[in-house]
Order: C-alpha cells, then sequence, then structure tokens
C-alpha cells in the first residue's frame, strides 16, 4: 500500500515469486489528458498514452521499454481491453479470458483492500492512483498505490465508511474492468470473501486491532510532535479536514454518522453482505 513503484519494484517481485519475470511493460496511470479509465484507447482526450515524467501529460505513462516499445506497449494494453469487451458479462468466455490474460486473484485483493480502509482516489471511483504492468506472456497486473484519501475521507463519495461496497464506484462501461470481473460469480464471492476476512482479521483492520494499532502510532510519533512548527502539530482523533463525516478511528460506534468509528461501522456495513 506504502511503497514506491520505484525502479526495483519489478525486480523485488520477480525474487518473491509473484510474477514471472520483470522485462515487461510497466504503465502509470492516473489523471492526465483525461482519467485512465481503462476503456478509451483513443491517443487523443481520456485514455491518451505517452512517455513522460510530468503526471499531466498522459492518462497512461510508459515507465518501461521507454526507448523503442512505446507502439508495441500501446498496442498491448489496447488488445487487453479490446479483446475483453465483446466477451458477455458472466460468461465463460469471459471468465477463460480473463483467468488467461490478468492476475484476477491479485485484482480482487486490491479491490477489497481499496474498499475496506475507505479509498475513494482510485481506479474504481475516480480512475486514477494505480500501476499496471503486463509481463512477458501479456498478463496484466494491477498496482494500486497512494493512501492518503482513506479512513473516513469523503471526496467524490458521500461516505466512505457506508457506501456499499458492490457498488463502491461505477460498475458501467467507464469502469469495464470491475465491471466484467464482478459479473464472474466466483470472482464477485471471492471479492466479497476477502472484504470479510479484512475487516475480521487482527494483522488488517478487525476494528478493536485496528484501534490498538493507532493508538501505538501515536505513541510512537506523539514525543516529537511539539518540535513541529507548522500546522496539525498535535495529535487528535479526528478525520482530515475535508472528511466531512467526521469520522474517529479511536471512538465511536458503527452508526456511520458524524464522530463514529471508521473501522466499527466499515466492519458493520461488509459483514452484512
Amino acid at each position: 500500500m506504502v511503497e514506491g513503484v520505484r525502479s526495483g519494484y519489478l525486480d523485488d517481485r520477480k525474487k518473491d515469486g509473484l510474477i514471472p519475470d520483470n522485462d515487461g511493460n510497466l504503465w502509470k496511470a492516473g489523471y492526465g489528458k483525461g482519467i485512465a479509465d481503462l476503456s478509451d484507447f483513443n491517443n487523443t482526450g481520456t485514455g491518451k498514452m505517452g512517455i513522460s515524467d510530468d503526471y499531466n501529460d498522459y492518462s497512461y505513462s510508459l515507465k518501461t521499454n521507454k526507448k523503442t516499445g512505446l507502439e508495441a506497449a500501446k498496442q498491448e494494453l489496447y488488445n487487453f481491453m479490446e479483446n475483453m469487451r465483446p466477451l458477455q458479462s458472466g460468461s465463460d468466455a469471459l471468465k477463460q479470458y480473463l483467468e488467461q490474460n490478468m492476475y484476477v486473484d491479485q485484482f480482487l485483493r486490491a479491490l477489497a483492500v481499496n474498499v475496506a480502509v475507505g479509498m475513494w482516489d482510485d481506479y474504481w471511483i475516480n480512475g486514477n492512483n494505480y500501476y499496471f504492468y503486463f509481463d512477458l506472456t501479456h498478463r496484466f497486473l494491477f498496482i494500486p498505490y497512494d493512501y492518503d484519501n482513506t479512513l473516513g475521507t469523503n471526496g467524490l463519495i458521500s461516505n466512505a465508511g457506508t457506501q456499499n461496497p458492490m457498488q463502491w464506484g461505477s460498475r458501467g462501461a467507464d469502469r469495464m474492468l470491475v465491471r466484467k470481473v464482478l459479473s464472474i460469480a466466483e470472482y464477485e464471492n471471492t471479492y466479497k470473501q476477502y472484504l470479510k476476512q479484512i475487516v475480521a482479521e487482527t494483522e488488517l483492520i478487525q476494528p478493536d486491532a485496528a484501534i490498538a494499532r493507532v493508538k501505538s502510532f501515536q505513541q510512537l510519533v506523539s514525543p516529537y510532535i511539539d518540535n513541529d512548527t507548522h500546522e496539525d502539530t498535535s495529535v487528535s482523533d479526528r478525520s482530515a479536514p475535508w472528511g466531512d463525516i467526521g469520522y474517529r478511528l479511536l471512538s465511536g460506534n458503527d452508526s456511520g454518522n458524524y464522530d463514529s468509528n471508521f473501522f466499527r461501522t466499515k466492519a458493520q456495513v461488509i459483514n452484512k453482505l
């Protein structure tokens, strides 16, 4: 969640056996010339692809194989989505295609984490804050990052705690990848199970354990806060200024109203699925 997708990112994943190679095409996706919705692959407007270190130049910016590989990488990305597009939602043909052409389980885990921590500035809602990698067999790997808008903030979403996890963002054509994947009953059930696992396990965000973990973090940093001469120079249980629900992390109930606890609210909503 917090590791930067630096030059050694793919090397580490290959070393750990998570991907078969590190020589494929790595893309950064987000706000550029239109949102990165993985739907429109024209070279003008939404979905513009290119090579740049400027975040605003392209929706999809190629990070590897830059010298000679841009056109081939564009074609690979185009083929992945356009070959998926005509396949009927929920069909065996679609399931077979997804299993052959993307890391489906990893994608489901990523979606579950995003929703469980209230990450609305993501692919599903905002078409933002993710990388993706095609290995040398042209298999798609989804890599989310940048989790500052989480744990109760509410930009572009009315309530990050109570929002239906099955309707977190659009499941229409503008987020075709989510719509297609979750149209497969097996994948939808797996996604639900991952959500429930995240709010049940103490190593993740089971409410009592998560509250204790936040307290331990506060104890680590609190001796140093008084030396900060800028804003936010105290440790307190309040949400970011743009988090209009006013979620708490250390106190409150599971109601999803002002001053309720984000962890308890999220667990209550997910466990009803």
